[in-house]
């Protein structure tokens, strides 16, 4: 089993992913971000889920992940190691879900960070109504859940199935969200200037879950994302180009 990847890049210029395998997080290494070598070991705890790596202003990096909630772990070492943080990022009682997804996490231009989750869609559950809500903080450790739903039911314009969002900050300022949509099976975005209102979408043209994305050093996007073939749990990329991305990993 190989799912829910997220990838960062080290400050000597290699790129680590860690990925769910079986049944807990490892991770791998990589040169150009294509070919990767599996670590030794695991790097969290089993029951760790969906996590996401973000690299803070002082070096470290900080893995948000899903386990009764949203909670946090920290790397002094480029991600060989973590150790868990204290206490709750989120709760499921605060986003009024009963499970979640880990999250995309994103430093605004204000300096200001916003978080994007949503409810936790279960294996073998079928098709069901996933939504996307928002949390917001000054410090990126202590969140507060903002009003409202972004994407799916109960969001003002854009209300189909929609979970497992990731985020970037463009240059202008703008927000834009990657997210499953399990009703076709596709992956879908959606840009809001104040990264609250969504109001369209398109098709990414893939057809990709658990989407992460970094800014390589060319300036030019890359997305990961998981899939099933008759093999098993598989992780792919994309890249595109762009002139409007800024604050990515």
């Amino acid at each position: 089993v190989f799912a829910d990847a997220t990838v960062i890049r080290l400050t000597d210029g290699r790129w680590r992913m860690f990925m769910f395998a079986n049944t807990a997080y490892r991770g791998a290494i990589s040169s150009d971000g294509l070919s990767f070598t599996m670590e030794s070991g695991f790097k969290m705890r089993e029951g760790a889920g969906q996590a996401r790596a973000f690299r803070l202003d002082d070096g470290r990096i900080r893995m948000f992940f899903s386990s009764n909630g949203i909670m946090s772990a920290i790397s002094t070492d480029e991600g060989a190691s973590f150790t868990e943080e204290s206490g709750l990022r989120l709760t499921t009682g605060a986003a009024g879900m009963s499970a979640l997804t880990g999250p995309g996490v994103v430093k605004l231009r204000n300096g200001t960070y916003r978080m994007y989750f949503s409810d936790l869609p279960i294996p073998g559950e079928g098709v069901k109504a996933h939504y996307i809500r928002s949390a917001s903080s000054t410090d990126g450790f202590t969140w507060t859940v903002d009003s409202g739903v972004r994407i799916g039911t109960g969001a003002t314009t854009l209300t189909g199935n929609s979970e497992h969002p990731c985020a970037y900050v463009n240059s202008d300022g703008s927000v834009t969200l990657f997210y499953f949509r399990n009703t076709d099976l596709k992956l879908y975005q959606s840009t809001a200037s104040d990264g609250l209102t969504f109001t369209s979408e398109t098709w990414t043209g893939l057809d990709l879950n658990d989407p992460d994305i970094v800014t390589l050093a060319d300036g030019t996007v890359r997305l990961y994302g998981g899939g099933i073939n008759s093999s098993g749990g598989f992780i792919a990329s994309a890249k595109r180009a762009t002139a409007n991305v800024a604050r990515v990993r």
